[in-house]
């Protein structure tokens, strides 16, 4: 694996963009944003869906910018979800085309920056040429080890821990205790986010011990 950046401080440069009450050394290694609200900001101001996209696209630019800057470890982005789906077909294509576009144009700085990108979610659904761009950019930045950042595109937490439970299903596991269960699937669910890279964290995903039975999960699949 890579070596890592010294996450004890940021350089003097980079510190001094922090907000006053922050301190670098007191930040998440992993954050993540829900890129929600697009289409109403853009209504809001008298102009197409597309704008809406355009701005996100943006704030998305300038969060990655500033969490490079900062020292934080990992960056999930989620910008698509499953659901969004049954949005007008002529959006989606305007979207799909936009995820495309800054994928592509954005490899050359990440390689510059050192970040690697990812993108998780069920891919058959998206147009070939995304999914295509998204493995050679994926592949192009393994490498780099100064931000991990993830989009997460046509995603469905649900599904996540569907796909987990049909995992252990498939493994054939012996009847457990409920707690014993809930730790498989927290580790199963942990390691399909991460891809083993990305550092966890309390709130993202089910926790240890947390009543959870998989065959009633797949069951109402």
């Amino acid at each position: 694996m890579p070596a890592r950046r010294s996450s004890t401080a940021a350089p003097a440069a980079e510190a001094a963009l922090l907000p006053a009450p922050l301190r670098a050394e007191s930040l998440p290694r992993h954050v993540a944003v829900v890129m929600d609200g697009n289409a109403r900001w853009a209504r809001a101001r008298g102009l197409p869906s597309a704008a809406g996209h355009e701005a996100g696209r943006r704030a998305l630019e300038e969060t990655v910018r500033l969490s490079r800057a900062w020292g934080v470890r990992a960056l999930t982005a989620f910008a698509f979800s499953h659901e969004n789906w049954s949005r007008p077909k002529v959006e989606l294509e305007f979207v799909m085309g936009l995820f495309e576009r800054v994928i592509h144009e954005s490899v050359a700085g990440f390689l510059r920056e050192g970040i690697w990108l990812r993108v998780i979610g069920d891919s058959s659904r998206l147009p070939v040429s995304l999914q295509k761009t998204a493995r050679e950019a994926e592949e192009a930045t393994r490498n780099n080890s100064q931000l991990d950042l993830t989009l997460a595109i046509s995603y469905s937490g649900r599904r996540d821990i569907v796909q987990a439970c049909r995992s252990l299903e498939a493994e054939q596991l012996p009847a457990v205790a409920v707690g014993v269960l809930g730790a498989l699937l927290h580790g199963h669910a942990v390691a399909r986010l991460r891809g083993g890279r990305l550092p966890g964290g309390p709130g993202l995903l089910p926790e240890q011990g947390e009543a959870v039975r998989c065959q009633e999960i797949v069951a109402q699949t």
